[in-house]
């Protein structure tokens, strides 16, 4: 190897080269490191209700998924919502999808009607603040100040 041998010249280029490219994997190691703590979203993920049997799964795409046990008993359903995230202001808006509704009632075979599912959601059809900490998530609505606390999963 030309490095055990005495050319200094040959152990200094070795040496640079090994240096540069340490110094620019940890320069985009740290770019990507910034750029998905700035932009990326901090609700995605799942989410478990600590309080009732509620599980949020928030998709980075505007898209939410809930799954509520205590609404739909006997049948597992899953419904899927869509979410406008406002990290400025730190707020989270769900609102009922239409089609995810009527898709919802189809799968529940006439057990339950889109009017009846969009009313069981409306509990949880509102603007919130959010708050995430050591893995928990605080919706905190705005109107009344009424608070879910969820687990991340």
């Amino acid at each position: 190897m030309f490095i055990a041998k005495s050319n200094e010249e040959k152990r200094s280029m070795a040496w640079r080269i090994v240096i540069s490219t340490a110094s620019v994997l940890i320069i985009l190691i740290g770019a990507f490191f910034l750029f998905k703590m700035f932009t990326g979203n901090p609700l995605e993920g799942t989410w478990k209700s600590t309080e009732q049997q509620l599980v949020l799964t928030i998709k980075g795409n505007g898209t939410l998924l809930v799954d509520w046990e205590e609404i739909f008993e006997d049948k597992k359903m899953t419904i899927g919502m869509e979410y406008l995230l406002d990290k400025d202001s730190k707020t989270v808006t769900f609102k009922a999808d239409e089609e995810a509704l009527l898709e919802a009632e189809e799968k529940s075979e006439g057990k339950y009607t889109a009017d009846m599912l969009e009313t069981a959601l409306s509990e949880i059809t509102a603007t919130y603040d959010y708050s995430v900490q050591n893995n928990q998530l605080t919706l905190t609505e705005r109107e009344y100040g009424d608070q879910l606390v969820f687990d991340k999963k």
